[in-house]
């Protein structure tokens, strides 16, 4: 299956959180085309990225940020 660009939603984030630190860990998983880091007063910080990648790399991301690769952005980010 060809790559297609995905929206991702990444919640949680360190509030010190930089583009270069999503496109860094997300790259693994297609191409960064862009990153938008959220961040409300009172509340956590989060990205929109958009990933050209194609669907078995989408799932094995989504698997992996809910488990090893959210630990090991909390524990090298912060």
């Amino acid at each position: 299956m060809p790559a297609e660009k995905k929206r991702v939603f990444v919640g949680n984030l360190p509030a010190d959180t930089t583009q270069a630190d999503v496109t860094k860990l997300f790259s693994n998983f297609g191409s960064v085309l862009s990153v938008e880091i959220k961040q409300h007063p009172n509340s956590s910080t989060f990205a929109f990225l958009d990933l050209k990648t194609d669907e078995d790399k989408l799932k094995s991301c989504k698997i992996c940020c809910f488990s090893k690769y959210v630990k090991q952005f909390h524990g090298m980010y912060r």
